[in-house]
């Protein structure tokens, strides 16, 4: 029994010590005499929802242990003081964050003040080489492919657009991505999903074991404190060969609130259908046989001379080729649909539930059918579904959102987390015909053929009698 529970508590602590690898903590001081302010407020927002909130201690000092990397507000309060917040607050991933706040007193105890955050000069934490990329900058990159985005960061290449990407001369299935946290091998969300994207080329952490290429790790948006939604769309129809359009959606909000009026049950959804006529646009002259070349081949692929049958295909000339503008049957459409579920039970513990589906259907053209059969190119069909579930829970936190009480105890745990994460992944590929589609005892069939026999009599001389 004491055995078991040992294992059990070894694996709490390595579980609570990953877990507060993301942290943000600092001092909060008067601004008048620089004295520290002892059990001031410290309450910590994202997108309007409270993500927490803790006491600083005789020192001054607070901090917020096993955070969620993103961009979060922070707001600092204690009787007799202006009320500051500090907005657009940067949490990378594995990074103890820092943040001091200087309170001022003063007659305007009923404003709030208002401060934009400044990114520091100098990162104390960062052992890792790479770059980090939050949504802000997203917004402002003219790309919506992940690995594009990846692929801005220092010692990242790609073959090209959107390419599989290598990091630092590795192979490209030596990069490793993560999602919230888990490894996925599958398919990646929207890019307008994306809170916080990190790369790691350089001195990997221990928690994402043997890395031989880099990371690539993406940290997903929550839920808002009020209803929000919106619509995007786009298309190129009328400007180019290529048919590029997108439709997009997304919707975000409360669904409980507890009597305070804080959000303690919320959700978000985002939905976004591609659909591109030609996926991969040559810079090279695209050539194909005119339909009509193509239909009587199709009716006459033989040609006979002279006792010999001939390859009619071996016949045609430039006139019967045309230069197109754009691939044909080349089209790709694709769905993706994500969801996430966040419940807060209390300032301790917190439950998120998350989802990601897609489907995608490309046609593509095999080498050598481009000229006379592109017609019949096949199509790769693909479905991906991933759920994931995360439980978490902050030992020996200083709650806020309770009722005051001047008789404090201090708990014997401080700034200890541990985190139980789950994740089902389902993938799904495969090819077909356009014209057998998934009856799959039509393919190979070439035709029914009747067959005549007719007995043949005649005479055979035998050697032997003569």
């Amino acid at each position: 029994m004491k055995r078991n529970l040992l294992v059990v508590l070894l694996f709490l602590l390595g579980t609570a010590y990953l877990g507060a690898q993301t942290s943000l903590s600092g001092k909060v001081k008067e601004g008048d005499t620089g004295e520290p302010i002892i059990f001031g407020t410290v309450v910590l927002y994202q997108n309007g929802v409270q993500k927490g909130g803790t006491e600083t201690d005789f020192d001054g000092n607070y901090n917020f242990a096993s955070l969620d990397p993103g961009t979060y507000d922070v707001e600092f309060s204690y009787v007799g003081f202006q009320t500051q917040r500090i907005t657009g607050v940067v949490v990378f991933d594995g990074k103890a964050n820092k943040l001091d706040a200087e309170l001022n007193s003063g007659v305007m105890l009923t404003e709030i003040e208002v401060v934009g955050y400044k990114v520091p000069l100098v990162e104390q934490d960062n052992t890792t080489q790479g770059a980090t990329i939050t949504s802000e900058q997203i917004r402002s990159l003219p790309t919506r492919n992940i690995n594009a985005l990846a692929a801005t960061t220092a010692g990242l290449s790609s073959a090209d657009e959107g390419s599989a990407v290598t990091i630092r001369g590795s192979r490209s299935n030596a990069t490793n991505y993560y999602v919230d946290g888990m490894r996925v091998q599958g398919s990646l969300i929207p890019e307008s999903e994306i809170d916080q994207l990190q790369v790691i080329t350089g001195g990997v952490e221990a928690r994402y074991g043997d890395v031989t290429g880099g990371i690539i790790s993406i940290t997903t948006k929550g839920p808002s404190n009020q209803f929000s939604g919106g619509v995007e769309a786009e298309t190129s129809q009328y400007l180019d060969a290529y048919n590029n359009s997108l439709l997009g959606l997304n919707l975000s909000g409360p669904i409980l609130r507890n009597k305070q009026g804080v959000s303690v049950l919320g959700y978000r959804f985002a939905g976004r259908y591609t659909y591109r006529q030609d996926d991969n646009p040559p810079a090279v002259p695209i050539y194909r046989a005119k339909d009509e070349v193509i239909k009587d081949l199709e009716a006459n692929p033989v040609i006979p001379f002279s006792g010999s049958d001939f390859v009619a295909a071996d016949f045609i000339n430039n006139d019967d080729v045309e230069a197109l503008d754009a691939q044909p049957y080349e089209a790709s459409s694709l769905i993706d649909l994500t969801g996430k579920l966040d419940a807060r039970f209390s300032d301790a513990i917190d439950v998120t539930f998350s989802g990601a589906y897609r489907n995608s259907e490309n046609q593509f053209t095999p080498g050598g059918w481009r000229l006379l059969n592109s017609h019949n190119n096949p199509i790769s069909y693909g479905e991906n579904l991933r759920v994931n579930f995360r439980f978490r829970h902050r030992l020996g936190g200083s709650p806020v959102t309770g009722p005051a009480n001047d008789d404090r105890r201090v708990s014997t745990i401080q700034n200890a987390t541990y985190t139980l994460q789950a994740m089902y992944e389902d993938r799904s590929s495969e090819v077909y015909d356009p014209r057998h589609e998934f009856n799959y005892f039509d393919y190979g069939y070439v035709g029914q053929f009747q067959v005549d026999y007719i007995p043949v009599f005649g005479v055979e001389v035998d050697s032997l009698d003569n």
